[in-house]
């Protein structure tokens, strides 16, 4: 089960991390009963929204009657239960996609139990096809197809397309020793701004 809290904010004795906690753990038998009461609701209000997809105002109507809460509770308790359970919106194409599968791979389950081969069958090959059960998605290359890149390793710079070092090793060794006496100067230079300092 996926839940859609932040972990990382709930307070430690908030009423969702006490449940979160207790639902991981396996222990909701040890929860106080308000608790216990409170995660039955967000349970309740999650399956009518999922199974049955129903609008906020048919399951505040239905939570009213089934419980005996006010309006505003039942409208507090959708909006924790969608967090709890993270709930998306029903206008979301892979949301409704999902739940179609769920409910005819649930149909499936009963036609089986029940002996009913053909409908069981006709669930099956549907809900198959709404995942992409035929079609063979492109999910890596054809790696026989890729050919690897060859470098050529050259020993003459002036067979590359380089600019042209300098050949003569007196200019690159005193180049190299300006660029010293200037690295040694600018030290120097630091070291007494720092002792006269």
């Amino acid at each position: 089960m996926k839940s859609g809290i932040n972990i990382s904010r709930l307070k430690p004795e908030s009423i969702p991390h006490i449940i979160l906690k207790a639902l991981l753990t396996q222990s909701l038998d040890t929860l106080p009963a308000e608790h216990l009461e409170i995660y039955n609701r967000w349970h309740q209000i999650n399956n009518l929204i999922r199974k049955r997809m129903l609008e906020d105002a048919q399951v505040s109507k239905f939570m009213v009657e089934a419980y005996g809460i006010s309006k505003s509770q039942s409208y507090e308790d959708i909006r924790q239960a969608k967090a709890f359970f993270a709930i998306t919106r029903h206008d979301d194409r892979e949301y409704k996609r999902g739940t179609y599968i769920e409910w005819l791979e649930e149909a499936a389950k009963k036609a089986f139990a029940e002996g009913k081969w053909k409908e069981f069958q006709a669930l099956i090959k549907e809900a198959g096809e709404l995942q992409h059960m035929k079609t063979i998605l492109p999910d890596r290359p054809k790696y026989e197809d890729i050919q690897p890149y060859q470098p050529t390793i050259v020993y003459d710079p002036n067979l590359i397309s380089a600019p042209a070092a300098a050949a003569d090793r007196t200019q690159l060794k005193e180049r190299w020793l300006a660029s010293k006496r200037k690295q040694q100067q600018a030290e120097d230079a630091e070291y007494e701004d720092v002792t006269n300092g």
